[in-house]
């Protein structure tokens, strides 16, 4: 039986592809960024993100209990736009994507694991540069909940 990510517990980058990739399709993560797309199967009609939060002081992601604010990805001095990986989370629904949530472990290699999230909303603003950004608003599934684990 493969091994499961269990909520709190840390993990390295190796460690994550071992447990959500390599039993399915033999792909690896590549450089960490924040925000992976990865189909499992060769037709790419599985796919999975995962979305690494805390990756850079660039962004400001935010969490308040099972919500997530994150914020997309973007060049420095640049505007987002809705392309590359931010389409692929902006089309997570749609494409009935699993969204697995880390955060980065300061000064470390590694990651806690948050759980499985849902996009709920994207919200355009501004940062404090002025630029456009893009606050993509997920919520922890309600099977990937502590307090709902019998």
């Amino acid at each position: 039986m493969p091994e499961l990510l269990k909520i709190g517990l840390e993990y390295t980058k190796e460690n994550i592809e071992d447990i959500l990739i390599k039993p399915k399709i033999d792909k690896s993560i590549g450089r960490i960024r924040g925000i992976v797309p990865i189909y499992l199967d060769e037709s790419e009609e599985e796919k999975i993100l995962i979305l690494f939060s805390g990756v850079s002081e660039l962004y400001d992601d935010r969490r308040d209990g099972n919500t997530l604010e994150y914020i997309g990805e973007q060049k420095p001095g640049h505007d987002q736009r809705i392309k590359f990986n931010n389409k692929s989370l902006a089309n997570a629904n749609v494409d009935n994507a699993t969204i697995y949530v880390f955060d980065h472990i300061k000064a470390t290699l590694k990651w806690t694991y948050l759980g499985i999230f849902e996009l709920q909303d994207i919200i355009e603003a501004k940062n404090k540069d002025d630029l456009r950004i893009y606050k993509f608003i997920l919520e922890r599934t309600a099977f990937e909940d502590p307090e709902n684990i019998k």
